[in-house]
């Protein structure tokens, strides 16, 4: 069995638009195929229920950067060890919270670094950024764990060398920075992947991304793809490669994917020699 988990911004969706025609035609192709795919995203909880209906998507998602799984109720048939109530779902929390980190970044800019963080600043300020409207700009606000930020002065690789010493985890997304304890993708994927292989047997876990705060959650799985940043670019010089950039690597990808052998997958991809996204 196949587990799809994959990046939203710059990897399944483009500038915080809906999927594409050929988005969604891939979306139902790996849906009559049974394969789940699984949002694995620095977004909120709030934000990612709203793409799981936007996506046509029913079943689990990872938020804010590895911090928490949600299940819906009864998805497997077991419940899964630390899972709560936490309304219409289930909820690991993986993350230590978030006030740790809003302390050390208040911390940090009393020594000279210019911070901006979405959860603090205006929503009219947020929806500029972001691009979104309103209210899915309140939704991306609240954060519950990761403190997603702007680095508007001071060194980005000092300011991650001083949170690590502090034990943060500093993370650099398509356009915001975020900081976080205790948690990321690859954590989460592990942990969900291990839940499907209770449930379901032997799996084949994919992971999709496009950004340097993807790496741990490719790391985890067993097939790991990124597609190309705008630039043309790409995250890490490991992995397998799309040709394509963001929506289209990622409708290349599963194209791949869907093709079956390995070796359909791999020639889809090459190896290795604006709004800001959350």
């Amino acid at each position: 069995m196949k587990v799809v988990f994959t990046d939203l911004d710059g990897t399944l969706l483009e500038n915080g638009q809906g999927p594409s025609d050929g988005a969604k035609a891939s979306l139902a192709m790996l849906r009559n195929k049974k394969i789940p795919v699984v949002p694995v995203s620095s977004k909120t909880r709030a934000e990612l229920e709203y793409w799981q209906r936007k996506l046509g998507l029913h079943g689990p998602f990872i938020s804010e950067n590895g911090a928490a799984i949600f299940i819906p109720k009864k998805y497997f048939s077991f419940k899964a060890s630390g899972a709560v109530s936490a309304g219409r779902l289930l909820e690991i929390k993986l993350s230590k919270g978030v006030s740790k980190p809003r302390k050390f970044l208040a911390e940090m800019r009393k020594k000279g670094f210019e911070t901006e963080s979405l959860s603090e600043m205006g929503l009219q300020r947020a929806m500029e950024l972001t691009g979104m409207g309103r209210a899915l700009a309140a939704k991306a606000k609240k954060r519950e764990f990761d403190e997603c930020f702007l680095l508007h002065s001071g060194s980005a690789k000092e300011l991650a060398k001083i949170a690590r010493k502090k034990g943060l985890i500093f993370l650099m997304g398509g356009g915001f920075c975020h900081l976080c304890i205790g948690h990321d993708k690859g954590k989460a994927v592990k942990k969900l992947a291990y839940l499907y292989k209770k449930e379901f047997g032997q799996i084949n876990s994919i992971a999709i991304g496009d950004s340097e705060n993807d790496i741990a959650m490719l790391a985890a799985a067993d097939d790991a793809y990124l597609v190309r940043k705008p630039d043309g670019g790409y995250a890490s010089k490991k992995f397998k490669k799309a040709k394509a950039k963001g929506q289209k690597g990622w409708i290349e990808i599963i194209a791949g994917i869907l093709a079956g052998p390995d070796d359909a997958i791999i020639s889809c991809c090459l190896p290795q020699a604006r709004q800001r996204s959350i």
